[in-house]
């Protein structure tokens, strides 16, 4: 068959009366997926335009609510429309910022925006096809759902894809009936509305969310950690107990807590608050070691060995400096003076003491009387008598012995001076230091330097024969402990450890657990609620007090130890943040006035009733009593559960609900009628 040609077509055409076939009519026909491709591209940007637009003229169409509010609702009661003038005077009366005619308002309206813009860019293009509706009304409601809180992407599907969808499907649903408009508008509000409305806390999310006003992120995480660490350590506490230890009291979740409590709840939790104390305090000691069931032999046993390392650090001094006294052992002071030495009664008597005394005479058994070592040794023996005779601060006889000794001192100190080199001979010649005043200046550095502080300190403090227990702990761990005296603490447990190793951990033990009995024990009224708190206070004291504490568990036991004492002491403390049940009336009121409504649906059936039918007081005062006891066992969930981290990070941290929600409610009430208006428009 041959092809046919522009001619074999044209007689047919004359034939029909029609006109002649062109080119157009051999086109193909357009695909409709490339047209509701192309289409869908040039709806969006229009719709984020006619968006931007509701966005900006939400405060008009709000504005013109009103105004319609005040001119059409005498009307409802029979009544007749007022003027735009009118409702203008009543709305200012009531003290609303001016609208009606002329008013700012009026010209911030989705339509006058939208004019502006298509005063610069041209008409904004209408989409043709169905897919087109459908993306152009979803892009709409976009940049309304991006000013919400929260993440962009989120909110731009949640509050602004999804709503235009619906809406969109509403209106073709109701296209060309008087419904439209509202089905629009309801389709809008009731998906990104629900959406908005189950982000809203209720009235016990509320609250915490209120109480937890502004805790940063790093403070919710922190208190997440202390929640965790008290399950661990075995005294669990709430999670508001928590917020007020890491923020120091700066939240009001323990004012939400006390009225939680005044009403009921939290009761069990906190009954097993005393017994849960003193299992962890019990494991706590049994971790720090040092248990004994002779406590009272504790004090003697420390007192022992203080005594032995004050008489060790003598040794060890003596032995350090004896070469240098045995350097100067040869040396004489001669007979005469030797002689006139022993003429003074008080020398005389303490020369021949020593010599009776194997104990006192045995480095110098061999030595002759005239050896500078000698008289040396005897001035040293005339210096303690005169320190035992002495009773400072007082008019005494004794004070007279001691001056008296001390003056005896002088004679055999220059004798001993002189026959060493250590005098010169004459006021003009340089002064020499000889062998054995070079002796004994080396031992008086050791002594000043290693002996007094350890016979002033803590150790010199325990150094004492039948020393009583109680008197050993509170020479270790003074009321009013010196500033800066944590290294003396941490050198007198790590030398008693040394000397008599378990009677350090015996002493240290027994403090702690002396001042967790006292703290933790029952009151009158029964177990001690806030025992944990007192306990972490009166151990700890103030700061020197609680440094010396540390220092003392590290020397015995490592850091590790101490990390664990310290955590075990931060759950304590955090226990205190927990307030006693009193009045502090606003807060309980506003509180049990929230907690006693239902949720909207609920509160709304509850007025309805008493409205129309005069439900009795009770009926609303038994449902308060419901709402009451619903909300205060929600509230003590979420600061109790270990599993609800999440809902008080989400509580403690997003704005307040009710805001949001009103918020995003708004912007769709307004995109969901201008999106209907357009489409009126449009028509």
């Amino acid at each position: 068959m041959p092809a046919l040609t522009f001619d074999d077509l044209a007689p047919a055409a004359q034939s029909q009366g029609s006109r002649a076939i062109t080119f157009d009519d051999l086109k193909p026909e357009a695909s409709p997926v490339k047209d509701a491709a192309v289409d869908v591209a040039k709806a969006v940007p229009a719709g984020l335009a006619r968006g931007a637009a509701a966005v900006v003229g939400l405060p008009g169409f709000l504005s013109d609510l009103v105004d319609k509010g005040y001119r059409n609702a005498p009307a409802l009661w029979g009544g007749e429309t007022i003027s735009p003038e009118r409702a203008a005077q009543i709305h200012a009366a009531r003290g609303f910022p001016a609208i009606g005619p002329g008013a700012v308002l009026t010209v911030l309206t989705p339509k006058n925006v939208q004019g502006a813009i298509e005063g610069v860019t041209g008409p904004l293009y209408e989409p043709q096809t169905t897919a087109g509706k459908f993306a152009g009304t979803a892009a709409e409601f976009i940049p309304g759902a991006l000013l919400g809180p929260g993440g962009m992407a989120k909110n731009a599907l949640t509050y602004g894809v999804i709503p235009g969808i619906a809406s969109e499907a509403a209106g073709q649903a109701t296209h060309g009936t008087a419904l439209e408009p509202w089905a629009r508008g309801a389709a809008a509000i009731g998906t990104g509305g629900v959406g908005a409305f189950v982000t809203r806390p209720n009235n016990a999310g509320a609250m915490i969310s209120r109480a937890a006003e502004g805790m940063t992120p790093q403070q919710v995480e922190a208190t997440e950690r202390l929640f965790q660490e008290a399950q661990q350590v075995g005294v669990p506490i709430t999670r508001a107990e928590a917020a007020q230890a890491v923020t120091n009291g700066a939240t009001g979740l323990a004012d939400l807590q006390r009225v939680v409590e005044g009403n009921g709840g939290l009761k069990p939790f906190m009954a097993q608050r005393p017994g849960q104390v003193s299992v962890a305090g019990d494991e706590m000691l049994t971790r720090l070691g040092g248990y004994t069931d002779r406590p009272s032999v504790i004090g003697p046993r420390v007192g022992e060995a203080a005594e032995d390392i004050v008489r060790g650090a003598q040794a060890d001094i003596n032995a350090r400096t004896r070469p240098l006294y045995q350097a100067a052992e040869q040396e004489r002071v001669g007979a005469p003076v030797a002689n006139a030495l022993a003429g003074d009664p008080l020398y005389a008597q303490t020369l021949q003491e020593i010599r009776n005394n194997p104990a006192l005479n045995r480095t110098i058994e061999n030595l002759p009387n005239d050896s500078p070592a000698v008289i040396d040794l005897v001035q040293r023996r005339l210096r303690e008598q005169a320190d035992n005779a002495r009773v400072p601060g007082q008019a005494h006889t004794s004070n007279l012995m001691a001056a008296n000794l001390e003056d005896a001192r002088a004679a055999p100190m220059a004798a001993a001076d002189t026959a060493t080199g250590s005098q010169a001979a004459t006021a003009t010649q340089p002064r020499t230091i000889g062998t054995y005043e070079a002796a004994r200046m080396a031992q008086q550095k050791l002594r000043d330097t290693e002996l007094a502080p350890l016979v002033n300190g803590p150790i010199g403090k325990l150094a004492q024969r039948d020393l009583p227990t109680q008197q050993a702990m509170d020479a270790l761990f003074p009321r009013n402990p010196l500033p800066n005296s944590a290294r003396e603490i941490t050198d007198a447990v790590t030398r008693l450890a040394a000397q008599r190793p378990g009677v350090a951990g015996q002493l240290v033990r027994a403090h702690i657990e002396s001042i967790f009995n006292q703290t933790t024990r029952n009151l009158q009224a029964g177990p001690s609620q806030f025992g944990g708190a007192s306990f972490a206070a009166a151990i700890r004291g103030n700061t020197q007090q609680a440094a010396n504490l540390s220092a003392a568990i590290q020397a015995l036991h490592g850091p590790e130890a101490l990390n664990g004492f310290d955590r075990f002491l931060r759950v304590m403390e955090a226990t205190g943040q927990r307030q006693r049940i009193g009045s502090q009336t606003a807060f309980n009121t506003e509180f049990n006035k929230i907690m006693g409504q239902g949720g909207s649906i609920q509160s709304a059936m509850a007025d309805a009733a008493s409205l129309f039918t005069h439900t009795p007081r009770r009926f609303r005062e038994t449902l308060e009593q419901y709402n009451m006891g619903q909300n205060t066992d929600q509230i003590a969930r979420i600061l109790t559960d270990p599993e609800g981290a999440a809902a008080f990070r989400r509580l403690a941290l997003a704005p307040e609900g009710s805001a949001k929600a009103a918020a995003l409610m708004s912007r769709l009430l307004a995109l969901g009628s201008q999106s209907s208006r357009n489409r009126r428009d449009q028509q």
